[in-house]
């Protein structure tokens, strides 16, 4: 798809220029030779050619500067980051372009900084950008992503303040992440004070987020409330269910903790009267085994795969049966698990709902698209 886009560009850049300028005369409708030769050397893979003669074209209207602009971010969009830097900083230095065109280009620049890695030239390109009052929310954008990239989670919270108080920009679900980030890293330092601080804004602005539920669950278990503990688990599930093989050991181990066999046997009974994920199921089935017998457990598993069949549970029983079979079958038995724990363990366990990332642990900042709270467990026969 997107070399279908990059050899598009060519033409709907002579398009553009010849919509531009167009006049009175019917004929008089040719971009000049030298942009067809430039088209040319594109369609060849000769990017540097190209460059040489789009750059040599001695003025550019606002339609042409466009193109260059677009030209220059497919370059970075394919890791031509040198080239998408020398059309952008061409640009810049170009007389008689409009402002708004000029400071286009500058947002550009800073993202090509940002793309090769040379975080303090973008950075300091994107405040000039804020200070000047252009652009501000988009540069904004960047910035904040810079410091997500080097994990200065109090820059980023501040960029995102400020950029909130500046533009219209809606940033508080990233606020949320990174007083999340900045609890977590005031817990590594021994500060409780600042952590329960930030943890304590994180829950004001998102009550229902997951990463927050979480973490007030383990706030909980560490000042041995393990009651509050499971309440706040219980709380992260019904909001998110895609979160319960995320929390379903922590729970029941908060659960079984309290010591109450009471409530421990009634949420039990409950996980016995509906389909769960397999992580939860498992889970369960050792606790069962411990307060009943394995037997209980093994057919509290064998009536839940078949409510859910997945293949981590199929993984699981086959498991099962071959411990129990006898001597004569186990091998047999065996090279079927051999298969399908093989299988399972090529499979992720976790995607991105917003770009392909597959992997196999849960990240709140997505590695592949950089989006917060976006990966959860993937369900279904593959998965949970």
């Amino acid at each position: 798809m997107f070399e279908a886009l990059w050899l598009l560009l060519p033409v709907a850049a002579a398009s553009g220029w010849i919509s531009a300028r167009r006049s009175g005369s019917r004929f008089d409708i040719e971009p000049p030779s030298e942009y067809y030769q430039g088209i040319n050397y594109l369609l060849n893979q000769q990017d540097d050619k190209a460059i040489d003669v789009f750059l040599r074209q001695a003025e550019l209207d606002d339609d042409a500067a466009e193109t260059h602009l677009a030209l220059g971010s497919l370059f970075r969009q394919r890791g031509d980051v040198e080239r998408a830097i020398r059309i952008h900083k061409d640009l810049i230095d170009r007389p008689g372009l409009r402002k708004r065109t000029r400071d286009e280009s500058r947002l550009e620049l800073a993202r090509d900084y940002f793309a090769s890695g040379l975080l303090d030239w973008a950075e300091e390109a994107l405040k000039e950008l804020i200070d000047d009052g252009v652009l501000v929310e988009a540069a904004y954008e960047v910035l904040i992503g810079i410091y997500e990239r080097e994990k200065e989670w109090q820059q980023a919270l501040d960029a995102a303040r400020d950029c909130r108080t500046l533009t219209d920009a809606d940033l508080s679900l990233r606020e949320v992440q990174f007083h999340c980030e900045l609890h977590e890293q005031a817990l590594r330092a021994n500060d409780r004070e600042t952590a329960e601080q930030h943890l304590g804004v994180a829950t004001e602005i998102a009550p229902r987020a997951a990463r927050v539920g979480c973490l007030l669950a383990e706030a909980a278990r560490r000042r041995g409330d393990l009651r509050d503990a499971v309440m706040h688990y219980e709380r992260v599930v019904s909001f998110d269910e895609t979160m319960v093989p995320e929390v379903a050991e922590a729970l029941l181990e908060a659960l079984t903790a309290t010591g109450d066999e009471r409530q421990i046997r009634a949420y039990l009974k409950k996980l016995r009267h509906q389909p769960n994920t397999y992580t939860m199921v498992s889970t369960a089935a050792g606790l069962i085994a411990k307060l009943e017998n394995k037997g209980s457990a093994r057919q509290f598993f064998k009536d839940q795969l078949l409510k859910r069949p997945s293949l981590p549970g199929l993984a699981h029983w086959a498991r099962l049966e071959m411990e129990s079979s006898s001597t004569e079958t186990r091998a047999q038995v065996g090279v079927i698990v051999d298969m399908l724990e093989r299988l399972k363990a090529k499979r992720p366990t976790h995607s991105c709902s917003v770009c392909a990332y597959r992997g196999h642990q849960l990240y709140w900042l997505c590695p592949g698209c950089h989006s917060w709270d976006a990966i959860r467990p993937i369900m279904g026969d593959e998965g949970e």
